[in-house]
């Protein structure tokens, strides 16, 4: 067993003992793969990542007295939330976190469904209970018994976040803006337009939510402060309570994935940041499937390759033959046929994505997943490989 896993094994027995000091009767069961506590049988868990990693940070007192305020807010959470939607409204705020999080969540079906407005493509914009000193993520079960609809709630969350004391914001160098508020919602900020459109930047806004405390800001014409931003973001997004390394870019009232043009001097930095934010969220989406009823499918891993000579990342997953398996959205498929299976001699050979759709887009089956994934169950034919071109080498 690796030093980290024995770590997470000791912090997760460690908050089962404070939980039970703090009066925690039902059983709580550990789950291991998954990293999170399982309490009373299904009716609640604790998923333990951030956690552990912000326990990790600390030392000394200020660990026992982080283990302190974490149960303390766990009891604060289990109490029964009021059953009037009146009684709620002005302590409804939205959380942004990985959209990939939110559907590995469904997946794993431990913490009911929880509703979320897709933002930019890659975010979700959910629904909490703002306690004084605690954070309840709400779901569909709350919501009907309030009878309001998800949207309805969430626009009321919206404006309570925006009438929130104004955001923290640092100004490092001129056009570049981190706000730092340090209330759990900077992140959610990103959905405030009007404020971000009055920060004053050159070309189009560009974001990255890389944390729930850490929101930056900057625009797409300053190569100084989009270098600065891949800085700061590459540190944020290490600390706890993650969301993204990925750019975003205000287009109109909207956001949307963003990466600089391939010449820009900044490509493959931002490149690569947005390669392991997806990356993450394939793999964290791998693991839930792996862990559902064998049913002969393979699913593909989403990996990553740097050209040592240019510096950039490029993704690729592997079609192979005589088997059904689910693709991640990369940028080339690389195919595998055995062809000698007593000498393990492979026919292997890569196309890009879209030379791949244009000719056997018909074999590609979408699922009904996030991030997407493509289900072939045939392998191309010798015609259609020469109809794709070139073939090259991974």
């Amino acid at each position: 067993m690796s030093k980290l896993k024995k770590q997470k094994d000791r912090f997760a027995r460690l908050f089962i003992e404070r939980l039970r000091r703090g009066g925690e009767t039902r059983s709580i069961k550990y789950d291991r793969k998954n990293f999170c506590l399982i309490i009373g049988g299904g009716c609640a868990s604790c998923t333990l990542d951030n956690l552990f990693h912000y326990y990790q940070s600390l030392a000394g007192d200020a660990q026992e007295n982080f283990l302190h305020t974490h149960v303390r807010n766990w009891f604060v959470t289990q109490k029964p939330i009021p059953t009037c939607f009146a009684d709620v409204k002005a302590d409804l705020l939205p959380k942004l976190e990985s959209r990939a999080e939110l559907e590995a969540e469904k997946l794993e079906d431990q913490f009911g469904e929880r509703p979320y407005h897709v933002i930019g493509e890659h975010l979700g914009l959910t629904l909490v209970y703002d306690w004084p000193n605690a954070i309840r993520w709400l779901g569909q079960h709350e919501l009907r018994m309030w009878g309001v609809s998800f949207d309805e709630a969430i626009e009321i969350a919206k404006h309570n976040l925006a009438t929130l004391a104004p955001p923290v914001l640092a100004s490092p160098r001129p056009g570049l803006y981190v706000s730092h508020t340090g209330d759990n919602y900077d992140a959610a900020r990103l959905i405030l337009v009007p404020l971000i459109k009055e920060l004053p930047v050159r070309g189009s806004h560009i974001a990255i939510p890389a944390n729930r405390d850490t929101l930056i800001i900057t625009g797409t014409d300053d190569e100084e402060g989009l270098a600065a931003m891949a800085e700061i973001a590459a540190t944020a997004i290490s600390e706890p309570y993650s969301v993204t390394s990925s750019a975003f870019r205000l287009a109109e009232d909207d956001w949307v994935p963003w990466l600089p043009d391939p010449e820009h001097p900044l490509f493959n930095t931002f490149k690569r940041m947005q390669v392991e934010s997806v990356a993450e969220g394939y793999r964290t989406q791998k693991m839930r499937l792996d862990t559902l009823p064998d049913e002969g499918v393979f699913v593909a891993t989403y990996n990553a390759i740097k050209n040592q000579e240019s510096g950039q990342v490029s993704t690729y997953s592997v079609w192979g033959s005589g088997i059904t398996s689910w693709l991640p959205r990369t940028d080339t498929i690389g195919f595998s046929k055995l062809l000698d299976m007593e000498r393990g001699i492979c026919d292997c050979r890569a196309y890009d994505w879209d030379q791949v759709v244009q000719v056997v887009g018909h074999l590609m089956k979408p699922l009904d997943l996030y991030p997407p994934r493509y289900e072939v169950t045939e392998f191309p034919t010798d015609e259609q490989f020469a109809a794709m071109g070139a073939p090259f080498i991974l």
